[in-house]
């Protein structure tokens, strides 16, 4: 288990962009904390490093939004869903457990503690905890290491 305390926001975003970088594809992370604890910086900052090149917002209303990266290589896809307002068979219909576990895919789920019971077992679990101001506590359990990542083409 990784654990990180921020001072910034910048601070989470290099951290998740550390995390993308690690990602081969197949991986499904699963974003866990209160509102204002930095789920979207730190999404928005994993989704750049993975090359997605538009902005990108929590998908609350729509619970779940595809993107294709722009890279030749695995992961093609970066799959960005959010279970603040939909449960588990919401996420089920729109077809996000479709997208669990395939090569060409990673797959971020903000509120995932609402949804556990439809996470697969080696789901990448990634805690914040607003600690007051600017800090963070930023936790990170099942990554892979870092030098364990396939190089990049």
């Amino acid at each position: 288990m990784e654990r990180h305390i921020t001072s910034k926001p910048g601070e989470t975003a290099k951290i998740a962009a550390a995390l993308a970088k690690r990602m081969k594809g197949g991986e499904v992370l699963a974003l866990i904390g209160n509102l204002g604890a930095g789920k979207t910086t730190f999404a928005q900052a994993f989704a750049r490093t993975l090359g997605v090149r538009h902005r990108i917002q929590s998908p609350t209303f729509i619970f779940m939004h595809e993107h294709r990266l722009d890279r030749k290589s695995d992961p093609a896809y970066f799959v960005h869903a959010d279970a603040y307002r939909g449960g588990v068979a919401e996420l089920r219909s729109i077809g996000l457990a479709e997208y669990f576990g395939r090569p060409d895919a990673v797959v971020l789920v903000e509120w995932a503690d609402r949804v556990k019971s439809m996470l697969p077992k080696k789901t990448i679990t990634v805690r914040l905890k607003h600690l007051g101001g600017d800090r963070r506590e930023v936790t990170i359990a099942g990554a892979p290491a870092a030098a364990n990542r396939r190089p990049r083409g």
